[in-house]
């Protein structure tokens, strides 16, 4: 009976050793993503770009300055900001192709905010994120936009 008692109390103690390692790496992985953004940031207000949303692993700034951000950011760390791989950012708006933009955003709070995307063929597209609310959620709602409308007026 002690035993087995031991050997639970072991694998009690070993299972919250895996949930701590995990969690150190999680940490570890936002406080790397928060700085680049940051680092991000700093060049952003540098450069006198506008931010209109800002959390820890997206930016939102107007599209004819990405450029020079880039170059900027180039010049100063290095290092190539747009792109696929780690430490490296690239556009979020995969709900439409061609040249796009966003015409319309509402941003609530980190993590929610919606944009109205277009594109060099006038096609309109939503692009929405809500932490804590599954797409499939905000995307079957019957105006989307006034959802976010409404939320942020109170």
């Amino acid at each position: 009976m002690e035993k087995r008692f031991k050997n639970q109390l072991k694998m009690t103690w070993f299972t919250n050793i895996l949930i701590i390692k995990e969690n150190v790496i999680q940490i570890d992985i936002l406080k790397r993503t928060l700085r680049l953004t940051n680092l991000i940031g700093v060049q952003i207000l540098n450069l006198n770009i506008d931010i209109y949303y800002q959390n820890t692993d997206s930016v939102h700034i107007d599209k004819n300055k990405i450029e020079l951000l880039e170059q900027k950011y180039k010049e100063i760390y290095g290092k190539t900001l747009r792109g696929g791989e780690l430490e490296q950012f690239h556009p979020d708006f995969d709900e439409l192709s061609g040249d796009l933009y966003s015409k319309e955003s509402y941003f609530l709070v980190k993590k929610a905010y919606i944009d109205v995307l277009t594109n060099d063929k006038q096609e309109n597209a939503l692009h929405m994120r809500m932490k804590g609310i599954p797409n499939n959620l905000l995307e079957n709602n019957e105006n989307p936009i006034e959802l976010y409308k409404k939320l942020y007026a109170g």
